[in-house]
């Protein structure tokens, strides 16, 4: 009967509100802000959920010729997620025994560790263990908010291996900034550095 009587009332009968879900999901970020923060590489937990990097070095400084300082204390270098194996075809396992986001976060470490201009020591991490459901929309909204560099201008990091059918593709401009992944090598040229640099400049500066 209260559905009926909202469909009745509402003018936007189509549009379910969600004001409890946005109110969850300002806890889980405000949950996760709080949460200390870890050095990389991190030692093996269990659970899914989300992780934000943060990055401490000068590479940046450098390349923009400004102190970005201010910038990445307060902001995530990336925001990424970790969801239980099968949750895209609905046919999840137990997220509270895998270790996805322990993974997930593995990989990062050691695609950093490759780059030839980046120092795993500059690296550090926050993350919180969600429940399935929330872990897509956290992200998303961690991304809005930040806006992180590597998420929203440099793309690439969060690559997997290609493949050996896919190395056609264009070498990512992640790549191109910090060379040094094997797989990489193998791609085609993308973007040239100069361009890629041009971009991350005009980022910094209105961040």
């Amino acid at each position: 009967m209260k559905l009926l009587k909202f469909f009745k009332r509402k003018r936007d009968a189509q549009k379910f509100p969600s004001k409890k879900l946005q109110k969850v999901i300002n806890n889980a970020i405000q949950f996760l802000d709080k949460s200390p923060t870890h050095h990389l590489p991190l030692k093996k937990f269990n659970g899914c959920g989300v992780y934000m990097l943060y990055y401490d070095g000068c590479f940046y400084d450098d390349l923009t010729s400004q102190n970005n300082e201010a910038y990445f204390i307060t902001t995530p270098i990336y925001v990424g997620k970790a969801v239980p194996t099968g949750w895209r075809n609905g046919r999840t396992s137990k997220s509270k025994k895998s270790v996805n986001l322990w993974k997930r976060i593995q990989e990062h470490t050691s695609n950093i560790q490759q780059a030839t201009n980046l120092d795993i020591k500059d690296f550090c991490c926050r993350y919180v263990v969600l429940d399935d459901d929330l872990i897509v929309p956290v992200e998303a909204k961690l991304i809005r908010n930040y806006k992180p560099l590597w998420n929203c201008h440099v793309s690439g990091f969060g690559n997997h291996h290609p493949g050996a059918t896919r190395f056609s593709q264009a070498r990512s401009d992640w790549d191109i900034l910090h060379p040094g992944r094997v797989w990489s090598k193998e791609m085609k040229d993308g973007n040239d550095w100069l361009s890629v640099v041009a971009g991350v400049r005009k980022f910094m500066r209105n961040v």
